[in-house]
């Protein structure tokens, strides 16, 4: 669901995500429920109803880590690469008695800008408040309503501002130096480097930004504030608010800038090395993170 309102220029270009449902992670059975059907795969159907969201808006999906927009999708629909077993029927109870797969379908489902960037524009993207955005079901076709599915409502409060913000980081590189190994202890602060995110607005729009930091180069981890580095999983970094010493979770909208915070504003924000084994990995390193900028 789109909670708060979502501000866009149309200065935006084309692809663009303007709105991002938080990863989730679903445990489903999976199985063929048709009498003589095949062995076959689970599909993302997207927009499975056919709903015209207009031309400004388009939906997708993310799934293990990939975007895939609807319009770019032969049929609108995506192989998950799960498998299912062929119906075995069953002539007393009229139905598919297989066994069912298990699986864990890792998703997310978002908004993009459908049309190019433009001249400035005002009101929403869509005379569309709710919709069906993706169901589950096989190669053939979908039957809307049949199986797993997600609505997502909300989206008359995505709405277009008259200008944009230019968003800035410096510095956008830290180097955090040498690291001496004889100082490995598990959560130990090796070191906290500063940085600061500023926000330079075009025009006096009632909007404010939020952020998301999406982390690059990066090994799997069960803390959701942790960045650990591909090449390193002894240590880790995380993003901290430094004015709540926070640390923040990564992949979630933040609030940045409130309503009404004027033409700039900026805040400081520290990265924060810390140990995550007590045998370090020698060598260098490298991780980061990616900044989406959401319009409020």
């Amino acid at each position: 669901m789109v909670e708060t309102t979502v501000a866009v220029p149309n200065s935006l270009p084309q692809k663009m995500v303007l709105w991002r449902q938080v990863t989730q992670t679903l445990e489903a059975k999976c199985w063929v429920d048709v009498r003589g059907f095949k062995e076959e795969n689970v599909y993302f159907y997207l927009d499975p109803k056919k709903v015209d969201l207009g031309p400004d808006m388009d939906v997708g999906v993310t799934y293990n880590g990939v975007d895939y927009i609807k319009s770019e999708l032969s049929g609108g629909k995506l192989d998950t690469g799960v498998g299912v077993l062929a119906c075995k029927w069953d002539e007393i109870k009229k139905e598919c008695v297989q066994d069912k797969t298990i699986v864990k379908f890792k998703y997310s489902v978002f908004l993009s800008k459908k049309s190019a960037k433009g001249p400035p524009k005002e009101g929403a993207l869509s005379v569309v408040q709710s919709f069906m955005a993706f169901q589950f079901d096989g190669k053939n076709d979908v039957r809307p309503g049949a199986s797993y599915n997600l609505t997502v409502n909300g989206l008359n409060k995505i709405r277009y501002i008259p200008c944009e913000s230019k968003i800035s980081i410096a510095p956008n590189f830290i180097d955090f130096g040498g690291v001496p190994a004889s100082s490995a202890q598990v959560g130990r602060v090796i070191r906290s480097l500063p940085f600061v995110i500023s926000e330079q607005r075009g025009c006096s729009a009632a909007y404010g930004v939020n952020l998301a930091f999406h982390p690059k180069n990066v090994r799997d981890s069960t803390d959701n504030t942790l960045i650990v580095p591909g090449n390193n999983r002894s240590l880790g970094v995380r993003i901290v608010d430094a004015e709540k010493n926070k640390a923040l979770v990564l992949r979630k909208e933040y609030e940045f800038s409130p309503v009404g915070s004027g033409l700039f504003y900026s805040k400081r924000f520290l990265a924060e090395l810390s140990w995550l084994s007590q045998t370090p990995q020698l060598g260098r390193f490298d991780t980061g993170a990616i900044v989406d900028v959401y319009y409020k």
